[in-house]
């Protein structure tokens, strides 16, 4: 039970720490209308993540139950840690201005309206799957909640570091996207060494 929450939070809150959207909507509600506004900001779009999570592990059964999607699977996830590490890599700053006319309710949309989110757990959940990291019967409740804690941790830091934030992300020479990326590609080694042993 503590690994499933571990796992989750973890999962969650390395997703939600690279530079985007909802980070930088947090940042621009937060520096608006105060940190109360920039947590209760953040608990929302905690609880917009579970809508991603759900379906995802609804796919993640279904994949665990084919042995040839799986190992289809195996080799497309090294693909997709392999995208995620680049374009967390290669990103670029975006400029102050256009974030800080950026709607908090739009932002809430677009952050709902996600493309990447429900790939990105069923990619993460079957991936903590196969390796074991979840047990095979593992608690949907925990996993969920867990996730949902790591990504408001993530967006309380950008809540908390408002005023610092834009001046060291957008500082070419800050390594958070360049940490967020390695790890990326860190996990993408270990799957295409996991599916070539």
């Amino acid at each position: 039970m503590i690994s499933v929450f571990f796992w989750g939070l973890l999962a969650s809150f390395v997703g939600s720490l690279p530079p985007g959207v909802i980070s930088f909507t947090t940042v621009q509600h937060t520096r608006e209308s105060g940190s109360g506004a920039g947590f209760r900001f953040a608990a929302i779009s905690a609880l917009l993540e579970l809508l991603h999570l759900l379906p995802a592990i609804a796919l993640s059964h279904w994949l665990m139950s084919e042995p040839l999607i799986m190992q289809i699977f195996d080799l497309t996830a090294v693909l997709f840690f392999l995208v995620l590490g680049f374009a967390t890599w290669y990103k670029p700053g975006q400029p102050e201005s256009k974030w800080l006319n950026f709607s908090w309710k739009r932002g809430l949309l677009i952050n709902f309206l996600n493309p990447a989110a429900i790939p990105y757990w069923l990619f993460v959940t079957t991936v903590l799957q196969t390796q074991g990291a979840l047990p095979e019967h593992y608690s949907l409740t925990v996993y969920a909640l867990s996730a949902a804690m790591g990504t408001f941790l993530a967006l309380a830091l950008y809540v908390r570091y408002a005023d610092r934030f834009l001046n060291f992300v957008l500082n070419p020479r800050f390594p958070l996207q360049r940490i967020i990326s390695l790890l990326f590609m860190a996990l993408a080694a270990q799957q295409l060494l996991r599916w070539l042993l």
